[in-house]
């Protein structure tokens, strides 16, 4: 652990609502069980003050609580307020294994022009567990968000340099963030590897809410990513070479025909059902 006079290695930033007390205290322990140390937490808390005792009763960590404010404005002045070399995102409902730092440190480390890391993520809807899938391309960031945000360590630089979270966003801010560090900065190095999983809430109202807010935001962070260069040190998401242009369009013309065959399948069993009777 760290020493008065140490410096973070990493910054954890876990953002946090009152009421979620339970949730906060299994993200805590899963930062305390990481098999490197030298690392700090800042909690943040977007309108109250409720989680303050069990934040500083945590080693190594700070609390800031915040009026209402928004889940990006509150990241923000968690970054502001990091002093690691490297920092990372997590959501008070999301847990790091213990090997999250021991996998994506390394890779930073031995490779100081490599802005960020990432490793994949189980998903959990409620007891529910959905195998981990390998990482597609980095290109196809350019489309949909492919890691979790807790998936992804990156160094502090970056937020100096870019910015932080966009705060007229209130999802998919970390797919915005992540497109622009790397447009600026280069593409992230992935380490094949589960080293966290994302939790889906189990509610079924929840989900949908979840859902709904997710298409209402898609387009408008699509469309502003949209028109971002992406060159000079922006290796990752350059102009697709013309085989991967080729591929992406084979894939596209799949989805399509794969969706088309799924559809002609249900129509034609609702025609059968119908026949019958």
């Amino acid at each position: 652990m760290l020493t008065k006079n140490e410096s973070p290695l990493v910054s954890f930033i876990i953002r946090t609502i009152p009421g979620r007390g339970a949730l906060l205290a299994n993200a805590l322990a899963s930062v305390a069980r990481q098999t490197v140390s030298g690392w700090e937490i800042i909690v943040v808390e977007d309108g109250g003050d409720t989680a303050r005792g069990q934040a500083e009763a945590h080693p190594n960590t700070r609390y800031i609580s915040l009026p209402p404010v928004g889940r990006c404005r509150a990241g923000n002045a968690a970054l502001d307020a990091a002093k690691g070399r490297y920092c990372g995102f997590l959501d008070d409902d999301d847990e790091l294994y213990s090997n999250h730092l021991e996998t994506l440190l390394p890779l930073l480390e031995s490779n100081p022009d490599t802005p960020a890391a990432f490793a994949l993520a189980d998903i959990f809807y409620g007891t529910r567990k959905e195998s981990p899938r390998p990482a597609p391309p980095f290109w196809t960031l350019r489309t949909r968000n492919i890691m979790p945000i807790q998936a992804v360590l990156f160094r502090r630089s970056l937020f100096i340099a870019h910015g932080g979270l966009a705060e007229d966003l209130d999802h998919f801010e970390d797919w915005e963030l992540w497109l622009r560090y790397a447009s600026r900065a280069g593409a992230f190095v992935h380490a094949p590897r589960v080293t966290s999983f994302y939790r889906m809430p189990a509610d079924t109202r929840a989900y949908h809410r979840r859902v709904l807010t997710a298409q209402r935001y898609y387009p408008v962070v699509a469309l502003r990513v949209k028109d971002y260069v992406f060159e000079g040190q922006g290796q990752g998401l350059a102009a697709l070479s013309p085989r991967a242009a080729l591929k992406e369009r084979l894939l596209r013309t799949y989805y399509f025909f794969a969706l088309f065959r799924r559809l002609s399948s249900v129509y034609k069993r609702c025609k059968a059902f119908v026949s019958l009777r």
